[in-house]
């Protein structure tokens, strides 16, 4: 009798263990669901949240495009928020960047593969300000001149370097550190029709400012200086409201540092309203204004918009190409 009491007991033990992991592994399935629902509505309203610094940006670039300090107050009130500014119960960051302050990379070739020498001594000099050595410039040439764009080249050249992009400069996402995740953002992307980036003179032209890592020799650290002061979409006139002072210095030898770095200045209190007024700033004769006014503009078509939206554990990140034309805008979206 004592033993069958005490197999009873096992057996009851056994049932309920089985019982027990039945439910945990019910729970454990369940919990997973709703954290899963969870994220996903996390990141949904990540990206409302994103999408509304796209829309609040264009907004400031319709209302104060040619006067960029104003909308630059405007983001600069984010600044005393760590997380980005409170909206929607979640944060938002937003920045917006004149592509037409950095040099069009796509008008350094003409049509007929002869050399742009006037392109070509601007870009020496910003590479030697820069710190980077003249041959970088000459492989991109010659790279144009051959007129290969291979994506399953730039892939190969990137994983095996160890470093992915997924999406970083100018048409894609945010910076990473896996060469896995290549493939989702670096689908070559033709540019619109509508935009003139090779305005009917130029060939060979380079889709996205990270082909550049296909140049022979190029190394990411060149890139990586070079994303910020080359592009692929402009108008090629530099913008010289918004163009950092090493753009502004290299468009002629005449400008030195101190003069670049005093219209950066000046600027930010009095945006020049002009091309001509660009002379009644220190540093700038009429001389150096004759050298360099057919390649200088002080109002800009073409607008990156960094928008990163947050809410809980949801990210999303979006860049947008906004650009003018005839009071008409278009937006082309990258998200990550």
């Amino acid at each position: 009798m004592k033993n069958r009491n005490g197999s009873a007991f096992l057996y009851v033990l056994l049932i309920l263990m089985l019982l027990s992991s039945i439910i945990l592994a019910f729970l454990s399935n369940t919990l997973h669901y709703i954290k899963y629902a969870s994220n996903y509505k996390y990141k949904n309203k990540s990206y409302y949240i994103a999408k509304s610094g796209v829309e609040l940006a264009t907004f400031f670039i319709s209302q104060y495009g040619a006067n960029p300090a104003a909308y630059q107050n405007l983001l600069n009130k984010t600044a005393p928020y760590q997380n980005g500014f409170p909206i929607l119960g979640g944060y938002i960051k937003m920045q917006i960047v004149n592509n037409d302050s950095k040099f069009n990379i796509n008008q350094l070739i003409f049509s007929d593969n002869q050399i742009n020498e006037t392109e070509y001594a601007e870009l020496q000099r910003l590479f030697y300000i820069l710190g980077i050595p003249e041959n970088v410039l000459e492989n991109i040439v010659a790279f144009m001149q051959k007129n290969q764009l291979n994506y399953e080249q730039l892939e190969l050249k990137f994983n095996t370097g160890g470093r992915g992009l997924s999406g970083s400069g100018e048409n894609g996402g945010a910076d990473g550190n896996s060469g896995s995740t290549f493939k989702s953002y670096f689908a070559p992307v033709s540019p619109n029709s509508n935009i003139p980036i090779l305005n009917g003179e130029y060939k060979n032209p380079f889709l996205n400012i990270r082909d550049l890592m296909l140049v022979y020799n190029m190394r990411y650290k060149y890139y990586y200086i070079l994303k910020h002061f080359l592009t692929c979409n402009s108008s090629g006139l530099i913008d010289i409201n918004t163009a950092p002072y090493q753009v502004i210095e290299s468009l002629s030898p005449m400008i030195s540092e101190s003069s670049a770095q005093e219209l950066t200045n000046y600027r930010t209190l009095n945006p020049l309203t002009s091309v001509s007024a660009l002379s009644g700033v220190p540093g700038f004769n009429s001389s150096i204004l004759q050298s360099i006014i057919n390649r200088i503009e002080i109002t800009s078509d073409f607008y990156l918009i960094k928008s990163y939206g947050r809410y809980k554990s949801g990210r999303t990140r979006i860049k947008s190409l906004y650009y003018i034309n005839g009071g008409k805008y278009k937006i082309y979206e990258f998200i990550s």
